[in-house]
Order: structure tokens, then sequence, then C-alpha cells
């Protein structure tokens, strides 16, 4: 019997060192399935309307068998966190399918670091084929539109630069030229926040097409023109617009002039940056002058040079640079008391932190049980115990007591314990519903495990804001999936409680709009206000010109208010107040000024007013702690 016991003992040995490379070259094999096979994948990333959001096109040829599954475009910083988005697809033996995957770059990742991986996955989960690419942003970036008869002349503007850190907080962008081919048709002006005019005479633009330019600078595009082809580059316009003149000089060069008082005034009915280029102290070469620019107050920008960008004698790298950064930095900083700096992820994290409001525990209630508990264990059951003449009952006494409060203890953490998800959002909408509603939501789950949650059916993009990790492989920490049921987000916490930060677009039902009229002067705020939206507002944050005032307008439609009101220098300021509040342990209010300054953080403009209302909207689905913030605002013209 011994014996046949050790012979089964000596083949299972046997088979499991048989067993085990089979295995490891099974996994190795399914490991190796993973490689490009029967499918050719290409993908070319570019902007998308709205801040930090482009559209990854992915084109994928099957040369095999029918395939269902998910495309997941992952992207990797060298070091820290990484995100993704991913679209479920059917591809048919033989076709070539074009895949769109919107998604966002999160506020602490610059375009210039990013590495990605595009992946085929079957329903199942496992890899089918994938590629990589290196610095797949490269080809994304701001984009330059080009009106000129010579547009290959500014290719010297295209790819990477260090120099301009006016969109980008890390001080990195890539910038793309974009020729205008046909002047007539203005909707590239909708994507692109510059347009430079060189070599080309803008006396041969009908008036529509003239009038659409000049509205997309008042509405805060960038206008760069240059002397090329003379003075007729900027003749098309009315002098109310570029109200300039030139004069040539004997060695065939153009001079630029613009009135001093013209230069700095602020021309509300145009509400234009004019800004011209003077001869100084530059940044050009081989004896060509410099430029330094004249900053008057407004909300689009006209830079106009004396020289022509592609004139060879430049040194092309610098000033695209600061061609680029200058008027850019007028453009954001409309006056000199309004900060226009994003709310960064640090900023994000006490918004959020705020609105979580307080801890739940009782500290009175826990504090009144561990007395009782400490009293009765300590002196109190003893001398019980000893005027009962029991002493030797206190080694049962003692853990039953102990027992009993341990169940109390318990019952009362039912109160304060976080239960599962936890999600804080913020809905912003334009108050007559011309554009989407954009929401941020803020969540964390209470463990350390990937988490998966369905996005209301409303919301039809998203894209992670920030996340932070230190992953470099597998599945990126934060990602975005677009399936036949909708959108869902996900995110691998680094720690428990770790948040993420994600951002959805969905359409804006509002409608009536409000209408602000606003000034703000020796510390008082005048302001009249109509809410025509329905919707009755908790609070009502006003900004005019570097002042704000928070009111309670209750079901008040109609504001008519001359009050103090605090300095307003950015977002800031109103989250200071929430801060203030929430260390008085005014919770419920703080959460409402935390929502306001992220609010006011988007709208980036002088003079608005937004209206918050909470609810009990479900951005998220299933089992999750939720509220949301809607916001309402208008713009004062």
């Amino acid at each position: 019997m011994k014996q046949k016991i050790r012979r089964i003992l000596a083949f299972i040995i046997v088979f499991a060192i048989i067993a085990a490379p089979i295995r490891a070259l099974a996994a190795y094999d399914e490991d190796e399935d993973d490689e490009a096979g029967d499918f050719v994948i290409n993908v070319v990333i570019t902007e998308a309307d709205g801040k930090d959001s482009y559209t990854a096109n992915v084109t994928v040829t099957n040369n095999g068998k029918d395939f269902s599954g998910e495309v997941m475009l992952s992207m990797y910083r060298n070091y820290g966190s990484s995100f993704g988005v991913s679209k479920t697809v059917s591809i048919a033996a033989g076709a070539t399918e074009n895949i769109s995957l919107p998604f966002m770059l999160p506020l602490n990742i610059s375009a210039g670091e990013i590495n990605g991986i595009i992946e085929l996955k079957t329903t199942s989960g496992k890899r089918v084929s994938y590629v990589h690419f290196k610095k797949v942003m490269a080809g994304a970036g701001i984009r330059i539109g080009i009106l000129s008869d010579e547009p290959g002349a500014f290719a010297f503007f295209n790819g990477y630069s260090d120099y301009i850190g006016a969109f980008n907080q890390s001080g990195e962008s890539t910038f793309t030229t974009v020729p205008v081919e046909d002047a007539t048709n203005t909707d590239f002006l909708e994507n692109i926040p510059y347009l430079i005019i060189d070599r080309y005479d803008t006396t041969k633009l009908s008036d529509e097409v003239i009038k659409g330019i000049e509205n997309w600078v008042k509405a805060g595009g960038i206008l760069i023109i240059g002397t090329g082809n003379t003075d007729k580059t900027f003749a098309g316009f009315s002098d109310d617009f570029i109200d300039v003149t030139a004069s040539y000089e004997n060695d065939g060069s153009i001079q630029v002039y613009m009135d001093m008082y013209d230069a700095y005034a602020n021309d509300e009915e145009v509400g234009i940056e004019k800004v011209i280029l003077f001869p100084g102290n530059g940044y050009s070469q081989s004896g060509t002058s410099g430029i330094s620019a004249l900053k008057p107050t407004g909300t689009g920008v006209i830079e106009i040079l004396d020289f022509s960008i592609t004139d060879t004698n430049l040194n092309t790298e610098w000033i695209a640079s600061n061609l680029l950064a200058d008027p850019a930095g007028i453009n954001g900083s409309t006056n000199n008391t309004y900060s226009v700096s994003p709310m960064d992820p640090s900023d994000m994290e006490d918004v959020f932190g705020i609105m979580q409001g307080k801890g739940g525990i009782n500290v009175a209630l826990m504090d009144a049980l561990m007395t009782l508990y400490i009293a009765l264990v300590g002196p109190i059951i003893y001398l019980i115990l000893k005027a009962m003449k029991k002493r030797e009952y206190i080694w049962i006494a003692v853990p039953a007591v102990a027992l009993v409060f341990t169940g109390f203890i318990y019952l009362a953490s039912l109160g304060f314990t976080v239960k599962n998800k936890q999600f804080r959002n913020i809905t912003l909408s334009v108050a007559d519903g011309s554009t989407d509603t954009e929401s941020l939501i803020m969540g964390f789950d209470t463990v350390k495990k990937r988490w998966t949650v369905d996005l209301d059916e409303s919301i039809k993009t998203a894209g992670v804001r920030y996340v932070e990790g230190y992953s470099n492989s597998g599945e990126p920490d934060a990602y975005v999936s677009y399936k036949p049921s909708g959108v869902s987000i996900s995110y691998k916490p680094i720690s428990t409680f770790a948040e993420v930060y994600f951002k959805g677009k969905s359409h804006n039902n509002t409608s009536g709009g409000m209408t602000l009229d606003a000034e703000y002067d020796m510390s008082y705020i005048t302001a009249k206000l109509t809410n025509n939206t329905g919707v009755d507002f908790d609070y009502l944050l006003i900004v005019s010109d570097g002042g704000y005032k928070v009111i309670e307008p209750g079901k008040n439609k109609n504001i008519d208010m001359h009050e103090i009101a605090k300095n307003y220098s950015g977002f800031r300021d109103v989250l200071r107040d929430a801060e203030d509040l929430y260390d008085k342990r005014q919770y419920k209010v703080a959460a409402y000024y935390a929502a306001l300054s992220y609010a006011a953080a988007e709208i980036n403009s002088p003079t608005f007013a937004v209206g918050i209302k909470a609810g009990e909207q479900r951005l998220v689905k299933g089992n999750a702690n939720e509220k949301t913030y809607n916001c309402y605002y208008v713009v004062m013209e």
C-alpha cells in the first residue's frame, strides 16, 4: 500500500515538472498572439472643439477574420500617469473601418511628453493586435490659419516649441499651420486661435468674408498681419477695425503707425485689442529692427507687423515664438486686475474636498461612548462587583462590557461609514442653451481597486480631466469607453480614496436665457440681471471688471442691485471664500462657493453672472453617493 502511494506521488511530481513549461509556453504563445497579425492600424490625432479636446482618428484594415471587440488608445508619459479612450467596434473581414475616439488632454499632461499604444481587444479582453506610437500627439496641437499666396513659406511654424506657455501649463506647445484655400469659407475660423495674413491682398476679399474675420476677432481670435504685399495686406479692412497708416522708406521697407491714444484706448464698441508692433529692442537678426507691443484692453487681438513674417533675414524660431506668445498673453488677460490662470489640479482637489463636506463622524457621541466605556471597565465595574462581593466575576464582566460597547460603536459607525463610490459633480450651461453643457465629474472609491461606472445617457462624450498615477504599462490609470449602451468611465486608484476627475459633454436643454448689465466702481457693483431660465437659483455670483458679489436671489427673477463688493482677481478669490466658510463649519454654503469658483474659472470673462442650483441629478449610474451642482451663466457683451 505504501509503495502504491509512493508511485502515485512520484507520478504527480513528474507530471507537475512536465506541465509547468507547457503552461509557460502556452502563456507565451498567448502573448505572441498580440502581434499585428492580420490588422493594419494607423492613427492621426487632431484638435477638436473645446478646451484641451482632441480626436484620435484610427484607421483599421482587417485582412483576417471578422472581428468584434474594442479599439483602445492608451497614452503614457515617460513618467507618471496614463490615460486612454476605447470604443466598441465590429470590423468585417477585408473591411477598413475609420474610428473616431474623442478624448481630453488631462491638466497635468502636455502633448510633447506622450507616447501611445493602440490595441485591438476581443470581447473577452484578449489583445489580438497593437501598434506603438512615439510622440503620438506631435501631429496635433494649436492650429494656425494661413491666408497667403505663399502658404508654404510659413512651414517654419510647424512642430514643437517649448517657448510658449500661453496654452499649456508646462510651457510646451505643438503647432500646425492650416492654409486657407478658400477665403470665402470662414468655417475654419471656428477651430483656430490664430489667423496669419501675409503676402496676400485682402482687398479682394468680399464684405462677407471681412465681416466674418472681424466677428471672429471680436469673439477672442488672434489676427496677425504682416506687411508682405505692402499695405494691401490689411487694406481690405475698414479703418474702424484696423486704424493704421503706412509709410515707405527709401530702402523699400514699410513702417506702420497707429495713433498712440487709439492704441491704448478701450474701444468698447469694437471690443478688440489694437496692438501694433513698433521698432524697439527685439528678437530679429541681421540688422533688422526688433519689435515691442502696446497692450491696451479689449477682447480679441490684432497684431500688425512692420515687416513680412517670411523675410529670410529673420530668426524664424524666435520670431515664431514671440509672434504667437505675445498676442496670446494679451488675449489671455483682459485688464490689469483680472487673472485668467486656469484651475490647476491642486485647485480642483481643494474644490472637491470642500464639496465633500464634513466628515460624518459624530465626535460628541464617540467621545461619550469612549468615556463611559473607560469608566465602566475601570472603577465602576470593580466597585459594583466588590459591593456585591462577586469580584471573581470581573473576568466575565469586562469582556461582556467590551462586547456590548463594540456593538454600540458599530451601530454608531453606520452613520458615517463611506459605503460606496462618491461623486460630486458640477454642470455648466450657457443660460440660453447655445452651447453644450459641460460636466465636471469628481469621484473616488473607498478601496484600492479599479472601478467602472456608466454615465447617464445625456452625456455623449467624456474625457479625463485630471488623474494622478504612476503606471507605465498595462491598462491606463483612467479611461473613457464608448459602448453601444453609452459612455462609461474607469479608474484604477493609486491609493485608497484617490480621486479622479472626468469631464463630460451633453446637449444643453436650457432655454430662456439671462440678461446682465453690470459695472464695478469705487468698491460697489451696480447690476441688473433678468433670469428667464425658469430655475430658482440657490446662489448667484456676479463678477464685473475687478469686483464680485455672491447673493441669494431666492425666487426673484429680476435683480437690481447696488452693493459693496469684493475685489476680483480670479476664481481663487471665490475659492478662498469657500475655504473660509468650510473652516467656519458652514459646509453646505462652502460647497456652493466651491462649485461657483470652478464655474468662474471655466467662464473666464471679466464680466459675467452665474447662478447655481443644487440637486440630486444623476450623471453616474449604479450604486454611488452622488450630488450635482447645476450652474447657468451669461457673459455681458
